[in-house]
């Protein structure tokens, strides 16, 4: 749980542009690959990511112009990026509404209660729990996955090293 926005704003920076690189090395051709059964497409994925930041926050007091959940019909990589982006600016100024002190407040959130500070952990843990399913897909897809807390397996053989096993 989070009890100072400034350390969440920090940590949510490096998660933001971690997502972003990934969201961007998607092509429009890897959004309509197919998946195995009972797993998601990568729009649908990539979709939920972006349109969750706002789903989530939107339980609060605190709104964000989201776009609805049916725009992913004719989804573009432009368009993830872009709305991703957007989200991103308008969650993190609304976020600064919440003092120190209102970060242990409790709020109603999804049949249960969590503070203020779970909830910008849990948005925070969402986006990276479903960045990491992202990135198998995108394998699956053909695609190169960007590092994020290390070099990729791309990015170690252009290093002229051997990925770690």
């Amino acid at each position: 749980m989070y009890l100072s926005i400034t350390n969440f704003k920090n940590d949510w920076a490096y998660e933001y542009e971690a997502t972003f690189k990934q969201l961007s090395a998607l092509t429009n051709a890897s959004l309509t690959v197919p998946m195995p059964a009972n797993v998601r497409s990568i729009a649908t994925l990539a979709w939920h990511i972006v349109h969750s930041i706002s789903e989530m926050i939107n339980h609060t007091e605190l709104q964000i112009n989201a776009v609805p959940q049916e725009a992913i019909i004719g989804l573009t990589v432009t368009d993830l990026v872009t709305e991703y982006k957007k989200t991103n600016q308008e969650f993190v100024a609304i976020i600064g509404a919440w003092e120190y002190n209102q970060l242990t407040v409790k709020t109603p959130m999804y049949g249960e209660e969590w503070t203020k500070g779970k909830v910008l952990q849990i948005i925070m843990q969402h986006q990276i729990h479903h960045r990491a399913q992202l990135g198998i897909l995108m394998r699956i897809a053909g695609l190169q996955v960007p590092g994020v807390y290390g070099p990729s397996k791309e990015e170690w053989a252009a290093k002229g090293m051997e990925a770690m096993k």
